[in-house]
């Protein structure tokens, strides 16, 4: 039988009973039990309802990005309505310059110069249908107001901007040198305007020899027949 001290109880069961008693609370469960009802079993709880969740989140994402890309190609604004605005704005200007209304050709051309820079600063130039051939009609639309230094700048920002495309399917290049060498020659410019048909005719014929390359004859015929329209003007 073991000691014993006062009230018959032995040292283990007074330490139990007295100040050590919440080692036998722990060892018991009751520690364990008390904590996890409070904030760790709230953020335990909560690190379950996350990974149970995630996949469902991460849709969520997903498709809300899904969704903002539609709205910004689809919705009101977006890159189709903004491709649309401007492609309108230049048929317009094309209509009034056919017309012979150059003053309000000019003002369309040049509200089609903003609507481009508003886009491009958007979906970048690379994105952008309309390409640069309204610059021409806005020289155009300079030039029949008598506006000669103006309309000068403005054929010669054209032919930079397609000089610049080195692929030789751009076949556009040769109409824009034309359309200046056209003005060069109303303002007196002969030599000016035969090296614009002298680049008009190398533009075209690298095109024809590319496209004879990729077996499309028929592109490149009538490219070959664009350039000797050119040298025949130029004998008579």
């Amino acid at each position: 039988m073991g000691a014993s001290g006062p009230g018959g109880r032995s040292p283990v069961a007074r330490r139990v009973g007295g100040r050590h008693d919440w080692d036998a609370g722990r060892c018991g469960g009751g520690y364990g039990g008390e904590s996890m009802s409070g904030p760790r079993l709230r953020v335990r709880t909560l690190l379950i309802a996350v990974a149970v969740l995630s996949p469902f989140l991460a849709a969520g994402v997903w498709l809300f990005q899904i969704g903002q890309g539609l709205e910004d190609f689809y919705g009101p604004g977006g890159f189709l309505d903004r491709e649309h605005n401007l492609s309108n704005t230049i048929a317009a200007g094309d209509g009034e310059l056919a017309r012979g209304r150059f003053a309000e050709a000019e003002t369309l051309y040049r509200t089609a110069i903003r609507l481009q820079a508003e886009h491009v600063a958007r979906s970048g130039p690379k994105n952008s249908l309309a390409g640069d051939w309204f610059l021409i009609g806005l020289a155009d639309a300079l030039a029949g107001q008598g506006h000669a230094a103006g309309a000068d700048i403005q054929y010669r920002k054209a032919v930079a901007a397609y000089d610049a495309d080195t692929n030789p399917r751009n076949t556009a290049l040769d109409a824009v040198l034309m359309r200046y060498s056209a003005f060069l020659r109303r303002e007196g410019r002969e030599d000016e305007a035969r090296s614009c048909e002298d680049r008009a005719i190398a533009a075209l014929d690298r095109s024809a020899a590319y496209f004879r390359e990729e077996k499309r004859g028929e592109v490149a015929e009538a490219l070959e027949g664009r350039a000797r329209a050119i040298r025949a003007r130029r004998v008579r």
